[in-house]
C-alpha cells in the first residue's frame, strides 16, 4: 500500500510539491512504469485470494482495464475517484482486506510500519 500511494501522489503532485498538470512525460511515465509494476506485483496476489474467496475474482479485470485506459493516456484513469480508475479499484480491494482480515483502518498503518514488506 505505501508503494501505490507514493506512486498516485507522484501522479498528482510534482517534486517541487505543485499540482502535477501532466506537462513533463517524463514524470508522468516513471508514475505509469511503477503502477505497471505494482500491477505486476498485484496479479498474483488476486489470483491466490480468487483461489480462496470468488469475490475477489473481479479484482484483477479491474485492474487490467483501468491500467489499459492509463497507458492509452486516459489520465484519469490512474487517480480520479468517481471512475473504476486503478486507485479506486486499490482502495476498494484494501478495504475489502481489511474487512475479511478483521483489520482496524486505525491500527492498519502502525501494523504497515512494522512489517517487514512496508
Amino acid at each position: 500500500n505505501p508503494r501505490m500511494l507514493a506512486a498516485c501522489t507522484d501522479w498528482q503532485v510534482l517534486a517541487d510539491g505543485t499540482r502535477n498538470d501532466h506537462g513533463d512525460p517524463d514524470w508522468d511515465a516513471d508514475a505509469v512504469r511503477r503502477l505497471v509494476e505494482l500491477d505486476a506485483a498485484i496479479r498474483p496476489v488476486c489470483n491466490r485470494l480468487t483461489a480462496v474467496l470468488d469475490r475477489f475474482a473481479a479484482y484483477a479485470p479491474r485492474f487490467t482495464a483501468a491500467l489499459a485506459r492509463v497507458q492509452a493516456g486516459e489520465q484519469d484513469w490512474f487517480t480520479r475517484p468517481t471512475l473504476p480508475s486503478y486507485h479506486q479499484v486499490w482502495f476498494e480491494l484494501h478495504e475489502d482486506l481489511l474487512a475479511t482480515l478483521g483489520i482496524d483502518r486505525s491500527t492498519e498503518r502502525s501494523t504497515e510500519t512494522t512489517s517487514p514488506s512496508a
